[in-house]
């Protein structure tokens, strides 16, 4: 036995078509098919929230100066 997980759409006259390939481990000939509904949550598929950090992340003024030597040196 194997497992095949497809996610599919239901349309609203709940007909739902599943195109979908036996993997090559499955002999040809008679087989049960089982299916599964289970609601996909939409709270698993967030949207991202523009401003969530907002005044959170700073730059230093200096940020495109150049370093000193001491840094490219490894010196305290």
């Amino acid at each position: 036995m194997e497992t095949i997980k497809q996610h599919v759409h239901i349309p609203e006259d709940r007909r739902v078509h599943i195109d979908l390939k036996a993997p090559d481990s499955i002999k040809s000939g008679d087989a049960e098919v089982l299916v599964i509904f289970q609601s996909v949550r939409e709270s698993r598929v967030q949207k991202r929230k523009l401003g969530i950090i907002r005044g959170k992340v700073f730059m230093s003024d200096d940020f495109d100066e150049p370093l000193p030597d001491s840094f490219w040196l490894g010196e305290d």
